[in-house]
């Protein structure tokens, strides 16, 4: 992978700011995230345990989004320990809300009482030749980040391991605690939070799945420490079914106004992203949670599920957002999760379309066989 010059040395208050600015630089797409609100009334507690926590400093804190399968893996591999768990809500209810409001507070209000400082990181981005108006929003967020960090880890002393909750991506640049980052997706050489990171910028570790994904790491340049976990992320080697078609939504309105166009005359398996808040309005699906079994096929965009999908021989067809181009997936998929056309995949622009490529492809397989 080709990238454009790094200036890791774009920094506030002697910390690189750089991460925040690095995935707008370089042209790569984000997935937005949009929070999910749900009360519960261990929101309103969880700032009284973070305060006892602080006093006690011996109990490590577990922080993760509310996912089933991260729920389930966290519950799983820290099972021996006795941790305050911290989740923000998505998929399920979380108990951070309140917290998670101060830290939006510090990322909307922070700079403003900074300005001059900011300000002098405007004009470094743009003596760089860097228009630094592009990059507004990104660098507020960082010093939101960086004061929020300092509130936080205020409350958490003791180890927390985290993935993107309760504590800020800064946190690997000025490791202000005894802090271990928790993998939480598909990592990849276009992955700007993890590719070509000298190891003299990161100042704590990183919890992989699994041996395969700490030598991925290292071969896309991730220079921090890695911590081999004793579980990997999910085994659904014995949850797949030999038949059947789920389609995966993603957060992608045009994506799921695809999805919702669909005509066929049969019901078909829908499994929503956690952050998939699309009203689908189409009566042939069936809604499947995260959790159910595969299916022998499967049509979906950009998910961490591929990487499964091949692990355990499920054909998938991907399905293109719009204005999405073929021949840039295929090379995508091929890098990213080392997906082979035709032979692991397939790409369509409708869901019909899918699904007739799906069933060709099931007569060579009985062909085949």
């Amino acid at each position: 992978m080709r990238l454009r010059d790094e200036h890791w040395d774009v920094k506030f208050r002697g910390v690189t700011i750089w991460p925040y600015l690095r995935f707008n630089y370089q042209e790569k797409r984000i997935t937005a995230y949009k929070n999910n609100y749900r009360f519960k009334i261990s929101a309103l507690l969880l700032p009284v345990f973070l305060v006892i926590h602080s006093c006690l400093r011996k109990r490590p804190v577990v922080s993760v989004v509310a996912r089933s399968g991260m729920v389930d893996y966290v519950q799983t591999e820290f099972a021996s320990e006795h941790v305050l768990l911290v989740f923000r809500s998505e998929q399920l209810p979380g108990n951070a809300l309140f917290v998670e409001a101060m830290w939006v507070l510090f990322r909307k209000l922070s700079w403003r009482f900074v300005r001059s400082e900011y300000d002098d990181v405007c004009r470094f981005l743009d003596s760089k030749g860097i228009e630094s108006r592009k990059y507004e929003s990104d660098i507020k967020t960082a010093i939101g980040d960086y004061f929020y960090n300092y509130f936080i880890s205020f409350f958490v002393r003791g180890r927390v391991y985290y993935t993107n909750c309760l504590i800020p991506k800064i946190e690997r640049y000025m490791g202000l605690m005894d802090s271990v980052e928790i993998q939480h997706g598909v990592i990849h050489e276009e992955h700007m939070d993890y590719a070509n990171i000298e190891s003299k910028y990161i100042k704590n570790s990183l919890l992989v799945w699994s041996s395969q994904w700490e030598e991925r790491l290292k071969s896309i340049g991730y220079g921090g420490e890695l911590i081999v976990a004793n579980h990997d992320y999910i085994s659904i080697d014995d949850r797949v079914e030999r038949s059947g078609i789920t389609i995966f939504t993603t957060v992608d309105e045009g994506y799921s106004c695809k999805v919702d166009a669909f005509k066929g005359s049969f019901p078909v398996r829908l499994q929503k992203h956690p952050r998939d808040y699309f009203s689908y309005t189409n009566n042939r699906f069936v809604e499947v949670v995260a959790g159910e079994k595969l299916t022998a096929y499967a049509i979906c965009h950009d998910t961490t599920l591929i990487y499964y999908f091949l692990n355990n021989s499920v054909f998938f067809v991907y399905l293109l957002s719009p204005n999405e181009d073929e021949a840039v997936v295929v090379r995508r998929m091929n890098e990213k999760y080392g997906a082979s056309f035709r032979e692991n995949f397939l790409v369509s622009d409708s869901v019909e379309d899918a699904l007739k490529k799906i069933r060709l492809h099931e007569q060579d397989q009985c062909r085949l066989s």
